[in-house]
C-alpha cells in the first residue's frame, strides 16, 4: 500500500525551499555588492586620505569645519560613499568624517578577527593619527 504525504509534509518542504532560496539570494547579493565596491574603488581615486592604524591604513574623508567632529560609521557591508548625501549636508555646519572599515572601499584589509573590539580600536587609532580635534559625535547606521 502506497503512503500519501500529508499537507504538513508539503508545507515544511515548501518552507525549506523558500529558506534555501532566500539564503542563497542574500549570499549572492552580498558577494555582488562587495565585488562592486571593490571594482569601483579600484577604478576611482579616493576622495580622502589613507591614515595608518599600525598594520594597515584606513581611508578617511573629512569635509566642513567646526568645533565638533561628526564621525559617520557605516552599516554592515557599507562604506564611506554611502554617507555622501548626509556628509554633504552636515558639512555645512560641522566638521564631518566618513571612513571605510578595513577591507572596504579604499581601506586596506586588516588583521583577523574582525570583531567589534578591533573595529573600535581602529576607529580610535584613525581619529588619533589623523589628529581629529574637538568633541565627537558618532552617527551610525545598521551595524554601525
Amino acid at each position: 500500500m502506497k503512503r500519501r504525504r500529508g499537507l504538513f509534509f508539503w508545507a515544511v518542504a515548501s518552507l525549506v525551499c523558500v529558506l534555501v532560496f532566500v539564503v542563497t539570494f542574500l549570499l549572492i547579493a552580498s558577494t555582488h555588492q562587495n565585488w562592486t565596491v571593490s571594482e569601483f574603488a579600484s577604478r576611482h581615486p579616493a576622495p580622502g586620505k589613507l591614515v595608518s592604524v599600525g598594520t594597515h591604513s584606513l581611508h578617511l574623508h573629512c569635509t566642513g569645519t567646526g568645533d565638533r567632529t561628526v564621525i559617520l560609521e557605516s552599516g554592515s557591508g557599507m562604506w564611506s560613499l554611502d554617507w555622501h548625501l548626509v556628509q554633504t549636508r552636515v558639512s555645512r555646519f560641522a566638521h564631518v568624517c566618513s571612513y571605510d572599515r578595513a577591507g572596504f572601499g579604499w581601506s586596506e584589509a586588516g588583521p583577523e578577527p574582525r570583531d567589534i573590539s578591533q573595529i573600535v580600536k581602529e576607529l580610535h587609532d584613525v581619529a588619533l593619527n589623523a589628529e581629529l580635534r574637538g568633541s565627537f559625535i558618532i552617527v551610525g547606521a545598521s551595524f554601525g
